[in-house]
């Protein structure tokens, strides 16, 4: 009878700590970034990334092919980032495959990049299949792009960075540059 009782009461107790880590788990870390990037080809594709963040930034970067060329930088209400993440988790675009079709070497691909919860998850759609979902998620996504009021970052370098470039040197780098002589070649004229 003993036995018995605790037998029901550990099923008891494990079916309770079970329901708690299921709901735990259940509820995934909210998507803070989404990316979007379209790559190049050989012909006129247009090359560009556009990043939205759930604390109402965007940024934009045109490459090739694109209105507007150069760094950008806009601002999406959360509303609209909260119906992007909602739009994804519709597509179960956390349960997709990393790559999605075979791909073409003159054929431009589509990538989309979603973080939740600090991890990131790429999904890279190329030529081939899917291609109903891929024009879904690209007519949705930059759409959105499209729709922000970008304004030129003046503060991005050509590469896109912004700030210093360059660090401080050191005192032992000082004093090194300072008495560096010239080098003197082997050859001379």
């Amino acid at each position: 009878m003993l036995r018995f009782s605790l037998l029901l009461f550990g099923v008891w107790f494990g079916a309770g700590i079970g329901a708690a880590d299921e709901t735990a788990v259940a509820k995934p870390a909210p998507i803070s970034q989404i990316t979007v990037q379209r790559t190049w080809c050989y012909g006129s594709c247009p090359i560009d990334s556009v990043t939205f963040s759930s604390d109402g930034r965007a940024s934009y970067s045109g490459f090739k092919s694109t209105a507007r060329s150069g760094f950008y930088t806009g601002v999406l209400p959360l509303e609209q980032f909260l119906e992007l993440a909602s739009f994804l988790e519709e597509q179960n675009f956390f349960e997709l495959k990393p790559e999605i079709g075979s791909g073409n070497i003159d054929a431009s691909d589509f990538m989309v990049s979603v973080v939740r919860g600090r991890l990131p998850y790429n999904v890279t759609f190329r030529l081939g299949d899917s291609q109903i979902l891929e024009a879904k998620m690209r007519k949705t996504l930059l759409a959105v792009a499209d729709a922000i009021d970008w304004q030129r970052d003046e503060r991005a370098s050509e590469s896109g960075v912004r700030g210093n470039l360059r660090r401080p040197l050191t005192a032992y780098e000082k004093h090194s540059f300072r008495d560096r002589k010239p080098t003197v070649g082997i050859f001379s004229n």
